[in-house]
């Protein structure tokens, strides 16, 4: 026998694992030797950002055994949903790892582990854990519900920031006016022929869908904002990019199943849909870059069917943008971690680069922005660094931060607040 799966919550071993050639695959969810089903219990409990998940390779002697997946989801708010979402997502790495063992029959030494505390193991819950965990319960649901009742909902903004990105200057950031009726988000910009333009998720409360709106600068603010594509299905997350002197956007549109490219005809309001590159694939906050000899797109990807697309990012090669035949990274995904590895914009100047990525809180989408330094990025491996935190504190009444887009001398940045009946 190649290699066993258990999803048991018993430890098995002895002779068991060690008569496999590659041992035992177990995911491991949080508390081990124990026979209740814990798995995301104290995260949940502690209001931990993160719920976190192994798969360990038994048998073999190994005094500590070797991990070979591991990863991070953002917590829901109460246990046993949570609990039914680390089953789900933790899912497909299994997959991948019985995929790896029959194309190359190996399987991975080590992975890249998600930030310390995720992976809470503290024992079996006492009776007053329990009551506790019960009074949390109630007062998150009657939070939640109160907010309902009373007319609150989270609104995004945009906020215009002076300076570039090397010189940031947060704190004299000034609001542009949201649209009645609507909000803003995922702000990008974009300078061509002198003129620049911001390109932005406008969102409306009315039809609960979101589009693509612009605006021009006029050199003291964002004026004549204009919707320029709508599409019966929601949009965000403009991303913009220049291919073979045209001027390309890639906005998210993950509810049609496709990534799609649109074509700019007339700078920055006129634009026509121009092709789908990928189809029948979840996925969002697409980003393309040009390598030089070759081409790189970095995703966001939900495999698991749970509509979280918050902590996977992968990466894809092909010769050009309009390819419709990507090549997978041989480690996709690459990132397995609600904090970062969404996308939330980038900059990009000569050989600097680097990559935003979304903070997810504990039922909290967006609650703050980290920035990557991207050293390496090739076939091989993506190898970046969290040189900075932006949290949501440039902002009065703000809880969350997930965007920025930055030109060299003005930056633009989104935060989440909860307003009533916006």
């Amino acid at each position: 026998v190649d290699v066993l799966v258990t999803f048991s919550q018993f430890v098995l071993g002895g002779d068991i694992a060690s008569t496999c050639e590659f041992g035992l695959l177990a995911p491991r969810f949080g508390p081990v030797g124990t026979t209740l089903d814990l798995a995301g219990f104290w995260p949940c409990y502690l209001a931990a950002a993160q719920s976190g998940f192994e798969i360990v390779r038994l048998g073999h002697d190994a005094a500590e055994p070797p991990v070979v997946a591991a990863g991070a989801f953002a917590t829901n708010h109460y246990f046993l949903l949570n609990q039914a979402n680390l089953y789900l997502k933790a899912l497909p790495y299994i997959q991948d790892l019985l995929v790896a063992l029959r194309d190359r029959r190996s399987l991975p030494l080590q992975q890249q582990q998600p930030e310390a505390g995720s992976f809470a193991d503290r024992g079996a819950p006492n009776p007053f854990h329990v009551a506790a965990y019960a009074a949390k319960f109630v007062w998150r649901f009657v939070r939640r519900k109160a907010r309902v009742v009373l007319g609150y909902r989270d609104c995004w903004g945009i906020l215009v920031v002076p300076g570039g990105f090397d010189d940031l200057r947060l704190d004299a950031a000034k609001p542009v006016p949201n649209p009645k009726g609507g909000f803003l988000a995922d702000p990008f910009l974009a300078r061509r022929d002198g003129q620049v333009a911001l390109f932005v998720e406008e969102y409306d409360f009315s039809i609960e869908r979101g589009f693509i709106s612009a605006y021009t600068w006029d050199g003291a603010s964002f004026v004549d904002r204009r919707p320029i594509i709508e599409e019966p299905f929601h949009m965000s997350y403009p991303f913009i990019f220049e291919y073979d002197g045209r001027l390309l956007m890639c906005p998210e549109t993950s509810e049609s199943g496709q990534i799609r490219l649109y074509e700019c005809l007339d700078y920055p309001y006129e634009w026509r849909y121009l092709q789908t590159v990928m189809d029948g694939v979840s996925a969002v906050d697409t980003m393309f870059f040009d390598l030089g000899d070759r081409w790189c797109m970095l995703t966001n990807t939900d495999r698991s069917g749970t509509g979280d697309n918050c902590n996977e990012l992968c990466i894809f090669f092909a010769d050009s943008p309009l390819s419709t035949s990507w090549t997978p990274h041989q480690d996709n995904p690459v990132k397995v971690d609600s904090i970062g590895a969404r996308n939330g914009g980038y900059f990009r100047d000569g050989d600097r680069f680097f990559r935003f990525g979304q903070r997810q809180g504990f039922d909290q989408y967006g609650a703050a922005l980290s920035i990557y330094e991207v050293s390496k990025l090739d076939e091989e491996a993506l190898e970046e660094k969290e040189v900075r935190v932006i949290l949501p504190d440039f902002s009065k009444g703000a809880c969350g931060s997930h965007h920025l887009t930055c030109l060299e001398d003005i930056s633009v940045v989104d935060a989440v607040r909860f307003v009533r009946n916006p």
